[in-house]
């Protein structure tokens, strides 16, 4: 089995990217500021296909593997290293420290039990679990710096890493095992207002919400960050409409 190509992994980039922002323009120019928020898009997009790839290659190759890689396992050190270099691999396109091509896949023979089993991933929201979290985080990384100069962005930061420990707690539970629409976390709305008139504001946060829904023919999690962040003294602003039209 040979790897996906650099130039294969950055046309699935470019397809996500424009489900994320299907106004952007062809290219993308760090220069203008009112590229901003698609530049961290497509960064988000490059980061969900790549690390999407990267599991795809390492569990055909490594089926056995734990779904869920712990830095802090011992046993998992090598499996670790493994997904790392593959995923170099993908993204440089250059050869790495492993050849690839002549590694076995997993057996296709499987029993026609195993094959529906194989068809049936777990439907408690697991899989792929920490990669949909990490999307999470570039996501809240947007609105913490859309009013990194205020006491909101700390608060942000605080809000979305409950509301994430929650998400797990619901994924340990089962909950998503019979849940079929949108999950919304709490909300986490304020508003500073200036020292010297209280009736202006300076920054708000409203609606910060975290969201998740179940692909049943995935069994993964379809996760989103809603909500609108501002700081109205330096412009900066970053929002997102909710899935679920709430």
């Amino acid at each position: 089995m040979t790897l996906p190509t650099r130039d294969e992994m950055l046309a699935q980039v470019d397809v996500r990217f424009r489900e994320l922002a299907p106004t952007a323009p062809p290219r993308l120019d760090p220069d203008d500021a009112s590229h901003a928020e698609m530049i961290q898009q497509w960064h988000a997009a490059h980061h969900e296909v790549l690390s999407r790839l990267t599991n795809e290659a390492f569990f055909s190759f490594y089926p056995q593997a734990p779904q869920h890689l712990e830095p802090s396992d011992p046993s998992h050190a090598t499996y670790i290293e493994y997904w790392k270099v593959i995923s170099e691999q993908i993204d440089s396109g250059q050869p790495g420290r492993y050849d690839w091509t002549n590694m076995p896949v997993a057996s296709t023979s499987a029993t026609v039990a195993d094959q529906e089993e194989a068809e049936q991933p777990a439907q408690d929201g697991s899989v792929f679990l920490e990669d949909r979290i990490s999307y999470v985080l570039i996501l809240m990384e947007a609105y913490v710096e859309a009013v990194a100069a205020t006491p909101l962005a700390a608060k942000i930061a605080v809000h979305t890493a409950h509301q994430i420990e929650a998400l797990r707690g619901l994924v340990r539970d089962g909950t998503f095992a019979t849940y079929e629409h949108w999950w919304r976390s709490p909300s986490y709305n304020e508003v500073l207002y200036d020292e010297d008139d209280s009736n202006e504001q300076i920054a708000f946060v409203r609606d910060l919400t975290l969201e998740a829904k179940i692909d049943r023919s995935t069994g993964s999690l379809d996760t989103h960050l809603a909500g609108w962040a501002s700081d109205l003294r330096n412009h900066n602003y970053f929002g997102r409409e909710s899935m679920t039209g709430g």
